[in-house]
């Protein structure tokens, strides 16, 4: 394989013509783009870079040409080091990519953007972006136009030294614009309320996931309602992350389409049971969706008085995740 490598590295750059609907290039397998012809106007492919060490991304860093044609995919994957690319692509408001994902699992692979000033790394008009574990820690670093509008932001990472300094920062302070799929998943979850988002926009879907009580242990310490949601059609709470939904606070005027909470163990629940029936606010509700130990919780959610339900959903397997309803009194639970 190093001899395949070495006779690649000797070729002429440009020399290799090819028709791909993707590359996925790891390690050293990166040093075959420069290789690549780059005389290509309408069609790149999709591009999936992985490398855990700078050197095999430190030519294509010098090499201009190569940066403008990376920056004509419509889908880019980085991983690792190959993240340090992003910054060096210069996207703008005419840039072509349309999906980014962004993967660290080591902190040393983004701490050179990390050194660099908040919203000055461009991100184009990008349609979709996924940001995972330690690549989480640059979104202060992402650009974000005024008016853009992305169909989807995910951010996910299991460790905690990734949100560290976003957890530093005031709320409302990064600008993420309008938003239509939000996906929040482990440690990320606590950095909610650092996002700005647009105040008119109505987001499509919210959901916020955590298998960890530890994922939510900060948020917890927020005071109740003091986490502005604004507006969304579709909110989704799923394991531990349900336990932070009294800090949620739901726009008064809003109307869901879907809420739905789903979570199989109780101590997901703990501080939520020790709420007043009819003290968590989730307003008007068309369909209302709750699994499990989720059950539980239903006589703390206050629904709006002139709520109408298309839809009541209640699934439980096990008779002690109603064990608390059954305690009450007939007629008890407000719908």
């Amino acid at each position: 394989m190093k001899q395949i490598y070495s006779n690649i590295e000797t070729m002429p750059k440009n020399c290799i013509q090819f028709d791909a609907r993707e590359i996925h290039a790891v390690e050293n397998g990166i040093c075959v783009l420069l290789k690549l012809f780059d005389g290509v106007d309408e069609h790149v492919p999709d591009l999936l870079l992985e490398s855990s060490t700078k050197e095999h991304i430190e030519e294509i860093l010098e090499t201009e040409s190569h940066l403008a044609w990376i920056g004509r995919a419509k889908n880019l994957s980085l991983t690792g080091r190959a993240i340090e690319i992003l910054p060096a692509l210069g996207l703008h408001e005419e840039s072509k990519i349309e999906d980014i994902s962004l993967r660290a699992y080591d902190p040393a692979h983004v701490a050179e953007i990390l050194r660099m000033e908040n919203n000055s790394v461009g991100a184009g008009c990008v349609k979709r972006l996924n940001l995972y574990e330690h690549a989480v820690g640059i979104l202060p670093k992402i650009c974000f136009h005024e008016e853009s509008e992305m169909e989807s932001l995910v951010l996910y990472s299991d460790f905690h030294d990734s949100i560290a300094e976003i957890s530093k920062m005031e709320n409302n302070s990064i600008w993420v614009g309008k938003v239509r799929v939000m996906g929040l998943g482990g440690y990320a979850v606590g950095i909610f309320s650092k996002l700005g988002i647009h105040e008119e926009f109505v987001m499509e879907e919210l959901l916020f996931s955590a298998v960890l009580s530890e994922y939510i242990t900060e948020m917890l310490e927020k005071e109740n309602s003091s986490i502005c949601v604004g507006r969304v059609k579709v909110l989704g709470l799923v394991g531990y992350a349900v336990g932070i939904l009294p800090k949620l606070g739901i726009h008064r005027e809003n109307v869901m389409e879907v809420f739905g909470l789903d979570t199989d163990k109780t101590e997901h629940l703990t501080e939520i049971f020790k709420a007043e029936s009819n003290s968590i606010w989730v307003g008007k509700v068309k369909k209302l969706v709750l699994r499990y130990s989720a059950v539980g919780i239903f006589p703390k959610l206050k629904l709006h008085q002139e709520n109408m339900m298309e839809l009541f959903l209640l699934n439980v397997e096990i008779p002690g995740y109603i064990a608390g309803i059954l305690k009450e009194e007939n007629n008890s639970i407000w719908i």
